[in-house]
């Protein structure tokens, strides 16, 4: 099972009877998979996160999964079209300050994750 938030694009649209060129699926973040398998924790953990990051490759934005449709004697949807998408926007994250005053917490670390991207930053000495 996949739990996530989709987004489902219809298009190019062409002038045809059906005027659908193509469909477009995408999951918007890294979607949640309810994962069942009989293995050690080791093993368990080492293929949960390999299926976790081959799914989020491939299915998380900018990727998706595209399908072109028959438009009833239109215009042939080029698939490469459908696959090259040019991007919405772009994200820019700074983390100024981090304050754990009389904490015994251990060092601050930051997980940063953006579609199926993510990174870790070193841990900061207090």
């Amino acid at each position: 099972q996949i739990k996530g938030t989709f987004q489902v694009v219809l298009g190019p649209l062409v002038d045809a009877l059906n005027p659908v060129g193509g469909i477009t699926i995408s999951c918007l973040d890294r979607p949640v998979i309810d994962l069942k398998l009989q293995a050690g924790a080791d093993l368990y953990a080492i293929l949960r996160a390999t299926v976790d990051n081959v799914v989020a490759k491939q299915i998380v934005v900018p990727n998706g999964i595209a399908v072109p449709l028959d438009t009833a004697g239109g215009p042939v949807t080029d698939f490469a079209e459908l696959r090259s998408v040019e991007p919405k926007g772009f994200l820019r994250l700074t983390l100024q300050e981090l304050h754990f005053p009389g904490s015994t917490l251990p060092a601050p670390k930051v997980q940063v994750r953006v579609g199926a991207a993510a990174w870790d930053s070193q841990e900061a000495t207090i």
